[in-house]
């Protein structure tokens, strides 16, 4: 139900981009990020490249005239990527079939060798809106190996649609549900070496939601995320994963301005380390009458005892636009669309930004 609801009100999409100069406001500044000659961008994931300052920015394009969608990884500064770095388009290849439709490309990692691995989901026109997640491994051109990832146990034929978000340090993270209940939503971790993944779902929750992984060494993992249950419509969470003896810990829920009066819906789109030990991510929310949509900046600490601290949020918004979400963060920065209005022609525009914020 998470994603659902999150993709119905926050990807309002397909349109054109036009070229703008970096802004700031409240301390924030806000750069376009958009793949050339195309006419839709949604950046979706970041990664930094080992051992320089450069980044991997995963993400989806449309191009005039043409009805394929594409993902990218474009391997550069993270900036106005417009004229620096380099763009490299993306599309899900086989020889098993030559259908697929859209390629969505999610979650970049650093791969082996000065490879990549990406994660995101595909469609076929033979088999219509059903999305079916992959995994990428090997040069950032596309060119290396493709794999379907089919999570949902003993019931993989009764799967629908599969969404993979990110992955690092051997694992990845995604969701699933059932064909016939578009409501349904299953979270699940994926075994990258062993391909065995399993589900998980937060205690008493009848969605569970994973956008987000961060490898703090070894066997440890930190996941962020989003869940609804009989209190909550959509409730954002972080949780402590050890991959070795498969036990989760450090539970921690959020709303919204860490008050559950203020929004009906508060999801963490990703996550990344902070240079003080905790942990930064993007997040997006509706307002508790359903009016208002946005995204923030959200930072936690980790507290002597294990556990995560109280959020300190910091709202995100590019100047003149209609919506701003935020589907990805990397060290102080904020990626994701933004969408403009035109009130005489009542066209939308949606382009893709990175907002870059001064943290005292």
């Amino acid at each position: 139900m998470g994603k659902v609801i999150l993709a119905s009100l926050l990807l309002s999409l397909f349109a054109c981009h036009k070229k703008q100069e970096g802004v700031s406001k409240d301390h924030v500044t806000y750069v376009p990020i958009n793949y050339p000659e195309s006419n839709f961008t949604s950046v979706q994931g970041v990664r930094g490249v080992l051992d320089t300052e450069n980044v991997y920015i995963a993400g989806t394009f449309t191009k005039p005239n043409d009805s394929t969608t594409y993902g990218f990884i474009y391997e550069g500064p993270l900036n106005d990527s417009d004229d620096i770095g380099t763009w490299y388009p993306l599309e899900y290849t086989t020889t098993q079939f030559n259908d697929v439709t859209l390629t969505s490309c999610y979650g970049p990692n650093n791969g082996p060798k000065e490879t990549i691995q990406v994660v995101g989901s595909y469609k076929r026109n033979s088999t219509g809106h059903k999305n079916f997640g992959f995994l990428y491994e090997g040069r950032v051109n596309g060119d290396g190996t493709w794999t379907t990832i089919e999570p949902g146990g003993t019931n993989k034929d009764d799967v629908f649609d599969v969404f993979v978000h990110s992955t690092m340090g051997g694992l990845a993270v995604g969701n699933y549900d059932f064909e016939g209940y578009p409501a349904s939503g299953f979270s699940f971790i994926y075994d990258i070496e062993n391909r065995t993944d399993f589900t998980y779902m937060v205690d008493k929750s009848y969605t569970t939601t994973l956008y987000g992984i961060w490898h703090n060494g070894d066997a440890e993992y930190t996941l962020a995320g989003g869940f609804s249950s009989d209190e909550t419509l959509s409730q954002a969470f972080l949780v402590d994963y050890n991959h070795k003896a498969r036990q989760f810990s450090n539970f921690q829920a959020y709303n919204y301005k860490n008050d559950p009066r203020s929004s009906i819906i508060t999801h963490f789109e990703g996550i990344t380390a902070s240079t003080d030990g905790g942990y930064n991510m993007p997040a997006d929310w509706v307002s508790i009458e359903g009016t208002k949509q946005g995204a923030s900046f959200v930072s936690v600490k980790r507290l002597q005892n294990g556990s995560f601290s109280e959020a300190v949020w910091k709202d995100i918004s590019y100047p003149e636009a209609a919506t701003t979400s935020a589907n990805t963060a990397y060290r102080n920065n904020i990626l994701g669309v933004y969408v403009t209005k035109d009130t005489i022609s009542n066209t939308s525009v949606t382009s893709s930004y990175n907002a870059k914020l001064k943290l005292q």
